[in-house]
């Protein structure tokens, strides 16, 4: 009976160690092929625009789009991007936008998936009476 159970033990724990390796081999895979597609999607800025325009159901366009490979992942620059108004609102201009893929985001839980980072905008806050922040508009730093 000893042996019975240490001979399942053996496969359990190969099985494991296959799986393991398994994905760990998938996971490489997949950032290489991520790393050869990275100019491709980054020579296609009306395709990523239509894409971004879907996702926040409003049009979405910038002027250009740059996009390199960095430790954790691809990194995508948009330049001059300009979000669509919405409900009786005036258009969002973001002179530049950063929009990074993070790899590491799906194994470590500390990390996102997806930053967006945005650069040279102007915030309009007020506090109040309770304490709390509130954001009255976003806008171009130096006017606009």
């Amino acid at each position: 009976m000893n042996a019975a159970w240490r001979h399942r033990t053996q496969r359990i724990a190969r099985a494991i160690a296959w799986i393991a390796g398994v994905a760990v081999i998938g996971l490489a895979v997949m950032a290489g092929l991520i790393q050869l597609l990275l100019p491709t999607l980054a020579s296609h800025p009306q395709w990523v625009a239509a894409q971004l325009s879907r996702q926040l159901q409003r049009p979405v366009t910038f002027a250009s789009l740059e996009g390199r490979w960095e430790a954790s992942g691809p990194l995508f620059v948009m330049r001059d991007m300009v979000v669509g108004p919405g409900e009786g609102g005036s258009p969002l201009r973001i002179p530049e936008t950063e929009l990074k893929l993070d790899l590491g985001g799906w194994l470590m839980p500390s990390r996102h998936l997806l930053n967006l980072r945005a650069r040279g905008l102007q915030l309009d806050l007020s506090r109040g009476k309770d304490g709390s922040w509130h954001i009255n508009g976003i806008g171009v730093a130096g006017g606009g």
